[in-house]
């Protein structure tokens, strides 16, 4: 029996997300906050992409961030919205919000052919407007695959700063309304590749906002960075997959 309704199915074609409810286990959900206590490193907020505090692909430090990388139930739902088995190959855990500005993962993770590429957040807390949670624009998933060129500078990180600005122009510019993902404990947001998402505002800064996100490929594509891409200079990239089964901890760090 299919876990996506048709109406869910069709609302995710047309609207570019889905809000779910995982079903993970609070044990799972409350392992991540517990075992990545005091692992977040301390960003300067130089970099544009890590304004606040992130832990990278966290699954290889901790069991219960692989669980739910690789969570049967979300598995099974990006199979019935994408028709291609899901792989995930990057993790990001936050202990804060971000307060980070609108993008679209198209410009960091893309496929040949487009869209194979979503992302999944899940809510390791109950997510309010105070907290910073994740914002988005519904439907602008159906705007065109903005990249550096179309910004009017030159692939790179020291360049992102104009990207982010050009992508506040676009969404004035179409009128686009964001939403915010105000969602419990357990639940997730789903969007697809090129949604335009970002951070809201931390309103309480003593509030904490822990949250996963996993990157997900699908099978049968090519796979590439469109950042670091110029015209026919194309940079592959070979995903680190998460795998479904963990190595014994003592082989994990070979």
């Amino acid at each position: 029996m299919a876990i996506v309704s048709p109406e869910d199915h069709a609302r995710f074609q047309d609207e570019g997300y889905l809000t779910i409810d995982t079903r993970l286990p609070p044990e799972v959900l409350d392992g991540v906050v517990r075992e990545l206590d005091g692992k977040y490193p301390s960003l300067s907020g130089e970099d544009p992409l890590t304004q606040n505090t992130r832990l990278h692909d966290a699954w290889t430090l901790c069991s219960h961030v692989h669980a739910i990388a690789i969570a049967p139930r979300i598995l099974e739902m990006l199979r019935e919205l994408y028709h291609r088995e899901p792989k995930p190959f990057q993790t990001l855990n936050f202990p804060v919000g971000t307060s980070q500005a609108a993008h679209a993962d198209t410009l960091h993770f893309n496929s040949l052919p487009h869209g194979f590429m979503c992302g999944v957040w899940v809510a390791l807390e109950d997510m309010d407007e105070d907290n910073g949670p994740v914002y988005y624009y519904p439907k602008s998933h159906q705007l065109p695959e903005f990249g550096m060129h179309d910004a009017g500078t030159q692939p790179g990180y020291e360049n992102y700063l104009e990207y982010e600005r050009f992508i506040d122009r676009v969404a004035r510019h179409y009128g686009l309304e964001p939403r915010l993902a105000v969602i419990p404990k357990g639940h997730a947001l789903i969007w697809s590749a090129n949604l335009l998402h970002g951070g809201a505002p931390r309103r309480d800064p003593n509030r904490s906002r822990h949250s996963q996100v996993t990157h997900y490929f699908f099978e049968r594509c090519r796979y590439y960075t469109p950042m670091f891409s110029h015209g026919v200079e194309v940079a592959w990239r070979e995903p680190k997959w998460i795998p479904l089964e963990l190595p014994e901890p003592d082989s994990r760090a070979d």
